[in-house]
This record gives C-alpha cells, structure tokens and sequence, in this order.
C-alpha cells in the first residue's frame, strides 16, 4: 500500500466517523506517548518509530505531569525496596 492509499483510506473513515481531529501523525504522538507510559525505554521507542535521534522520538512522548509523578512515585517505591531487601 502506498502512503497516498493509507490516507485515503483513513480520510475515508475519518469522514464517516465524524472524528475530525484524527490523523495518521496523531496515531504516531499517541503510540510514542502509550509506550513510554508502559515503560518502555527511548532507545527502544527511537528504534520502533524508525527515528535516527532521540531528539526526535522526544517530540512524540506527550507526557502529563500526573504521569512524571507517577513514574517518579513508582521509581522511588523501588528504590527505597532494594535498600530495605539490604537488611
């Protein structure tokens, strides 16, 4: 499939879904941003998005400030768990 058939294809749709905010780069914004919200790493993600930078998969991950916390919530649980398993 060519990438002029892909966005017919999703213009299609769009148009009898009456979603109008909806587009192929949107769908690569909310992959990046799922992902890293799964945890996975950005060397990893650079390398699933195809991008040569990670400046680049950067621009994808939109992350929350409830996601920043939650991920430095859970980072520090695990940290202060490896210093008590020390006991």
């Amino acid at each position: 499939m060519t990438p002029a058939g892909l966005r017919s294809i999703f213009r299609t749709k769009r148009e009898r879904s009456k979603v109008s905010s909806a587009n192929p780069h949107r769908f690569r914004h909310t992959f990046g941003t799922d992902m890293a919200r799964c945890g996975v790493r950005l060397p990893v993600l650079q390398k699933l998005m195809g991008h040569h930078s990670p400046e680049l998969t950067l621009r994808y991950i939109n992350m929350s400030m409830s996601d920043i916390a939650e991920a430095y919530f859970k980072a520090v649980e695990e940290i202060q768990k490896s210093y008590c398993a020390g006991e």
